[in-house]
């Protein structure tokens, strides 16, 4: 292979990744982050949830996780997994921290000092966290992949 040659594969590449960001980009319309933003909430709320509808819940809310999976595979034929290496693992685990920690106040709240309202309150600001979030991880992604940053 000479040196043109490798130029325009290299070229190429930037092509493609290019036209992959902007597929995924129309991809991932503010209803698909509210619907990301909706489970992390839910997930909040069930720490305030008597058994048996937190189990019930949380089912609903596995659910919810692969009918998303399920919407993007058909959307733009792939599943861009939230744990993938470069910036975006950071506000994966900021988002993991934060409803992790809501979600835990809201349960200790209900079993202390038995305020189910408590969790049901905290599911707002995991919504708008999560909601925002998402919105910031895609827009990282984006940056990453227009610049060329390894997707992995």
């Amino acid at each position: 292979m000479n040196r043109d040659d490798a130029q325009g594969a290299l070229q190429d590449i930037d092509s493609s990744r290019r036209r992959l960001a902007d597929t995924v980009a129309q991809g991932y319309p503010p209803v698909r982050h509210a619907a990301f933003a909706a489970i992390m909430a839910g997930l909040v709320a069930c720490g305030s949830v008597p058994l048996p509808w937190n189990l019930l819940m949380e089912a609903f809310l596995l659910l919810s996780m692969f009918m998303i999976y399920r919407w993007d595979l058909r959307r733009n034929g792939m599943f861009i997994n939230g744990w993938r290496q470069g910036s975006t693992r950071r506000l994966t685990w900021i988002c993991l921290v934060v409803t992790l920690a809501l979600y835990l106040l809201g349960a200790w709240e209900m079993q202390v000092y038995h305020r189910p309202w408590a969790g049901l309150l905290g599911a707002v600001p995991a919504f708008i966290m999560a909601y925002g979030t998402s919105a910031l991880w895609m827009r990282v992604y984006l940056r990453e992949l227009r610049a060329g940053t390894p997707v992995a």
